[in-house]
């Protein structure tokens, strides 16, 4: 049997209000947006983004969601790993980039 060296990356589901252009009533310009937090391996980070960010991109052109990767030497403390945010308009765009994130990770 194959051991993975980390636990898969577990998301933490929220809401939060975002302007998303073109969506919303009555002029407000907002709609509820579904954010997803997980930590990935800093060492796991190139492959997820890819050489200029390429790899990204598509995550995000495929699945309509923003990815934001923490910094480089921003880890979360205690850990080798950073925070990556997935922001969606709707939850299946954020589950959607969710699961391609953990599969360009080796998690899916």
């Amino acid at each position: 049997a194959h051991l993975q060296p980390f636990p898969p990356p577990q998301p933490v589901y929220g809401a939060l209000p975002a302007a998303i252009p073109g969506h919303g009533r009555g002029g407000t310009g907002l709609k509820a947006a579904t954010t997803l937090t997980l930590q990935v391996p800093d060492e796991l980070v190139p492959g997820l983004l890819g050489k200029g960010g390429s790899v990204m991109r598509d995550i995000e052109e495929r699945s309509r969601a923003k990815v934001r990767v923490a910094q480089k030497g921003d880890l979360v403390p205690g850990t080798n790993n950073r925070l990556v945010t997935i922001t969606a308009g709707a939850h299946n765009e954020a589950h959607n980039a969710y699961l391609m994130v953990a599969h360009r990770i080796g998690f899916a």
